[in-house]
């Protein structure tokens, strides 16, 4: 990773946002609304933080799923 002060911002909000799907999921079940909003929440910020890491040149991904 870069020493980018947004790509370092963007990869913890993904990490929090993993991680509040997981917690949810895991105490809710798959098909509660709340769980659905999570992992659109999810999906977002993991869309940002790769298109970030792309103007930089990095390859798509993280651990942080």
């Amino acid at each position: 990773m870069t020493d980018c002060a947004e790509c370092r911002r963007l990869e913890r909000q993904l990490k929090l946002a993993a991680l509040e799907h997981l917690q949810l999921n895991s105490r809710y079940g798959a098909e509660n609304e709340v769980i659905k909003a999570a992992k659109r929440n999810e999906d977002l910020v993991r869309e940002r933080f790769n298109k970030h890491k792309a103007s930089h040149g990095i390859a798509r991904g993280t651990s942080a799923s």
